[in-house]
């Protein structure tokens, strides 16, 4: 799956399973959210506003299209951003780790 930006909406389970099955050979985020929640809204725009310098991939997952797949990861709040790194995994339900991610110096 080749990406023409750094910012995706996940549309469905298979594009989303396809997605998670390659996070042991990729770096990539994948931010959960609530669209219809203002934070979440806010955590949406800032991570457009700030594309050009994310250093990876950034999934969006609606709550509203997609809610099974915030059981996953045991989330249970929006917004919430799981990163996945070398093989790891670290997933922030904090708002302000989740809005901090995505500040660059300007």
């Amino acid at each position: 799956m080749e990406l023409l930006s750094k910012i995706h909406f996940v549309a469905n389970d298979k594009e989303l399973n396809d997605i998670l099955r390659s996070r042991r050979d990729v770096n990539f985020s994948v931010l959960y959210v609530s669209l219809w929640d203002q934070w979440c809204e806010k955590i949406v725009q800032k991570a457009l506003d700030v594309e050009a310098h994310l250093e990876a991939p950034l999934y969006i997952v609606d709550s509203w299209n997609l809610p099974q797949a915030f059981a996953t990861f045991n989330i249970t709040s929006a917004p919430a951003l799981v990163h996945f790194r070398k093989g790891e995994v670290l997933v922030d339900v904090e708002y302000p780790k989740v809005y901090e991610f995505f500040e660059f110096p300007a």
